[in-house]
């Protein structure tokens, strides 16, 4: 059995927002990974999803000054950020337990494609920001740069809205982590994933 990375992985989560201010820029001319090919996440090794969007978001009721509620109708005043909050968990849980699943990644020198299956397709241009709509119509400024030898993608949007993705390429070439952040007013604490994905070598 291989050695199991998701301690060491999980600090190197817990310190991304450091990461991405110290870490260097790439040199020009200097070789960058290569993540292209198709990657299932190593669920042995990486953080439960559905758990920590949990963590972050709470459960999936609505409550209310009479208590916990199912239905979204007739919601007035600070009860309407619950119902921010319980969309952005269904949104949350939607979007990241499918892509999570397995990635495939196209790369060339001047953009990255992201494709998450059912879950859809992003691109993004190394040199200039991009606009892209989320699954829920919320508008985001893109970006992506190297620091170092990780592959940085940040994405800014309304209500304060800071979506963060780390990639690294671990020895051997074999397998990735991805270190996730995602931030939003309506969310309880900032939603944290350190996943481990797995290289599909015979590109199935």
């Amino acid at each position: 059995m291989g050695r199991d990375l998701r301690g060491p992985w999980r600090l190197a989560a817990a310190a991304f927002a450091l990461t991405l201010v110290l870490a260097p820029p790439a040199v020009a001319g200097e070789p960058v990974p290569n993540f292209s090919g198709l990657w299932h996440m190593n669920a042995a090794r990486s953080d439960d999803v559905r758990a920590k969007i949990e963590e972050a978001a709470g459960g999936g009721m609505v409550a209310s000054a009479g208590g916990p509620r199912g239905d979204w109708g007739n919601i007035k005043g600070g009860e309407g950020d619950e119902v921010e909050r319980v969309r952005l968990r269904e949104l949350m849980l939607e979007e990241l337990e499918q892509a999570a699943k397995s990635l495939e990644i196209a790369q060339t020198a001047s953009e990255v494609k992201l494709m998450h299956g059912d879950a859809g397709v992003r691109i993004f241009y190394f040199g200039r920001e991009g606009v892209r709509s989320s699954a829920s119509g919320l508008k985001l400024k893109t970006s992506v740069r190297w620091h170092g030898q990780q592959l940085v993608i940040e994405e800014f949007g309304e209500d304060k809205t800071h979506i963060a993705e780390m990639y690294t390429l671990l020895p051997g070439g074999d397998q990735m982590a991805v270190s996730f952040l995602w931030e939003s007013r309506f969310l309880h604490a900032p939603l944290k994933l350190g996943l481990i994905f797995d290289r599909d070598k015979g590109g199935s």
